[in-house]
């Protein structure tokens, strides 16, 4: 279920970004290379005619467009470390289920507030972004009460690895959809994923639970298996996080820089991915939106067997677990900034540039199998504290990486602009698997067991 949770958030978040091509008439937002310096891609003929090309009804331009994809990100910034620290107090359940509940709600009403005005979009979005701020969080509590130690490097990625699906089916449904007359075209998939959203939520009321031991259907056995791998059998409400041992921690801050600098381009990617397909390589929208999803297939495959390895090396002794992450990090970091660089040079050539793009998602799944589940390794009764601190830096990138696109990329059709965020994506990866490389940990911390040691 926290799968399909987050396969469903994600397909929103995605939905905005598809839809926004079409919403805009291409005329206004991008402004003329007076100089003539500018790098134009031609449209093939079966391209030649995107349905948007200049019947979009509203005239936002490049830097209205990137604010109001990285708005989500100004919410989404300040709700990870409440969200974390309410998470490992009372549990995942409810936070996750009311994050994915204001997402759904949210995209429901978009289509409405893009009527009212730029700002009513904005706002919504903000509001999203502090819903959805929680769900990680969230997750990474309730990991700490359900998943076994010899189990730690699967079965996280595996539930993240919805946000791949959600990726895969809301830019292909979005972009057949907004190149439809169904609903008016770009808001019926803000309809349809926001109502599916609706039907998960009331699902998860009922089936999930924060513990083995909350579950009144799970077997004795099951529950035995379960709280024998893990470390925190219970939640103790009055427990003090120490906050001045995890800001203190650089294998804690190894975690965060590799999400950080990871994020700066896969963010990057996820708001802007079919606004550079549909204005720079010329795709109309459904070949905007099925070009964009097959990137994420690839990272969604990854996610789903880079863990199996992972466990592997760790239980059967064949390396340390401090090895195997920073193994899959290094390699996961500098694979997707090559790749990111590698789609500069690929230029107007829109199949070699989906070639690229899926390498560098393929390789983000394996930097996400390295570090997503390290703070579980590191102190799993602050999982949820931990992993709120951690996504806080995702919303930072993702506020900053598009402002830099908005910078560097105000006629949005010329591919110059655009080549920089490319090359400096990669100088940003690299910097974050040098310094997991030097500073991370795969050892629970000294500290984080001293804090444990009443617990039982």
């Amino acid at each position: 279920m926290g799968f399909l949770g987050f396969a469903i958030v994600y397909a929103l978040r995605v939905t905005v970004s598809i839809s926004v091509p079409a919403m805009i008439n291409s005329t206004y937002s991008s402004e003329s290379d007076p100089n003539g310096t500018g790098e134009y891609c031609q449209a093939s003929d079966a391209n030649s005619s995107r349905c948007n090309a200049d019947t979009g009804e509203y005239e936002w331009d490049s830097s209205t467009q990137e604010l109001i994809l990285a708005g989500f990100f100004y919410g989404y910034l300040f709700t990870q470390l409440p969200g974390g620290w309410m998470a490992d107090k009372f549990g995942g359940k409810y936070l996750f289920a009311f994050g994915v509940l204001c997402t759904c709600l949210c995209s429901l009403a978009f289509p409405f507030l893009a009527r009212v005005g730029v700002a009513a979009v904005f706002t919504s979005r903000v509001i999203s972004g502090l819903g959805e701020g929680m769900t990680f969080a969230a997750m990474y509590s309730m990991f700490a009460m359900w998943i076994p130690s010899e189990e730690r490097s699967r079965l996280p990625v595996y539930t993240f690895s919805g946000s791949c699906l959600g990726n895969i089916l809301g830019q292909a449904v979005s972009g057949s959809l907004a190149n439809s007359d169904i609903l008016g075209g770009w808001p019926a998939p803000f309809f349809l994923f926001g109502t599916l959203g609706l039907i998960w939520f009331c699902v998860w009321l009922c089936l999930a639970f924060d513990s083995p031991a909350d579950h009144p259907r799970i077997s004795t056995e099951e529950r035995k298996y379960i709280e024998s791998g893990i470390s925190v059998k219970s939640r103790s409400k009055s427990k003090e996080v120490p906050w001045g041992k995890i800001l203190t921690s650089m294998p804690v801050w190894a975690i965060v820089v590799a999400h950080l600098t990871a994020c700066w381009c896969y963010f990057t990617l996820l708001t802007n991915l079919p606004i550079y397909m549909n204005n720079v390589l010329r795709l109309d929208l459904t070949k905007t939106g099925i070009f964009s999803a097959v990137p994420y297939a690839f990272q969604w495959l990854s996610m789903l067997l880079v863990g199996i390895p992972a466990d592997r090396l760790i239980n059967g002794g064949a390396l340390p677990r401090t090895t195997v992450r920073k193994l899959f990090v290094v390699t996961g970091h500098l694979g997707f900034g090559i790749t990111n660089a590698l789609v500069g040079v690929s230029g107007c050539n829109s199949a070699l540039s989906v070639v690229f793009l899926s390498l560098g998602l393929l390789f983000v799944g394996v930097t996400f199998g390295g570090y997503l589940t390290n703070t579980l390794d590191l102190a799993p009764a602050y999982s949820g504290s931990i992993g709120g601190l951690v996504q806080t830096a995702g919303p930072v990138s993702g506020i900053l990486g598009p402002y830099a696109v908005g910078v560097l990329t105000v006629d949005q059709n010329d591919l110059l602009g655009w080549k920089k965020v490319f090359y400096i994506g990669f100088g940003i990866t690299a910097f974050g698997a040098l310094f997991f490389a030097l500073f991370s940990s795969g050892e629970e911390q000294p500290w984080a067991k001293e804090d444990e040691c009443d617990k039982d």
